[in-house]
């Protein structure tokens, strides 16, 4: 299949029309809810693991590299 230039502008007569549905509705409400979670999700076990590391040693890490 042969692409046209990007330069060049669409044909004569074309027309593109934009149809947001319920369906695209709901895909956006499902991912806002997933990063939601995962905002609280993946700094939990990061907290509780640097928490319970820092109970066994006595000592909390000097970088966050460390």
């Amino acid at each position: 299949m042969v692409h046209p230039p990007q330069d060049e502008g669409p044909s004569v007569g074309a027309t593109s029309v934009a149809v947001v549905s319920r369906h695209d509705d709901e895909d956006l409400r499902i991912t806002y809810e997933v990063l939601r979670w995962m905002m609280i999700g993946l700094p939990a076990p990061l907290f509780a693991v640097t928490f319970s590391h820092a109970l066994r040693t006595g000592s909390v890490e000097g970088s966050i590299s460390a």
